[in-house]
C-alpha cells in the first residue's frame, strides 16, 4: 500500500471513486484523510467495497416530498416538463421547481442521473 503524504493528494486523485459525488463532503474528507494516513490505497478493492455499501445504505440529507416523488416517478417516461404537468395537473413552472429540488436533493444534473440515483436508492422501481 503506498503511504502518500500530507499535501501530496489531490481531490482529483480520488475522482474515480465510484458514487464519489453522492458520498457527501465529510465522508469524501475521511477518506482522502486514510488515504494520506497510509491506511488506504486510491482503487483498493476493499475501499471501493466500503463506499459502495456506504452509498446503499446513504440516506437523503432533505428527503423527497411526495409532490416531488409524483414527479420522480414519471421521469423514466422521459416526458417534456410540459407533458409531465399536463398529466400531474400542475403549471410547468411547478414540475420545473420540482425537478430543481429533485436534482438537488438527489445530487445530480440531470434527469437520466435522477433516474439513475432514484434507482439506487430505492425511490425507483429498477
Amino acid at each position: 500500500m503506498t503511504h502518500i503524504k500530507q499535501g501530496q493528494l489531490k481531490e482529483w486523485d480520488l475522482g474515480m471513486v465510484p458514487g464519489r459525488k453522492s458520498l457527501g463532503q465529510h465522508v469524501f474528507e475521511n477518506l482522502k484523510q486514510a488515504i494520506i494516513r497510509g491506511e488506504v490505497a486510491p482503487g483498493d478493492r476493499l475501499v471501493e467495497s466500503r463506499l459502495a455499501d456506504a452509498l446503499d445504505r446513504r440516506v437523503l440529507a432533505q428527503p423527497i416530498t411526495p409532490a416531488e416523488r409524483r414527479v420522480l416517478e414519471l421521469l423514466p417516461t422521459r416526458l417534456t416538463s410540459a407533458h409531465l404537468a399536463e398529466r400531474l395537473f400542475l403549471s410547468q413552472n411547478t414540475v420545473k421547481a420540482h425537478l430543481r429540488a429533485i436534482y438537488r436533493k438527489l445530487e445530480v444534473g440531470s434527469r437520466e442521473e435522477a433516474v439513475v440515483r432514484a434507482r439506487e436508492l430505492g425511490l425507483l422501481k429498477r
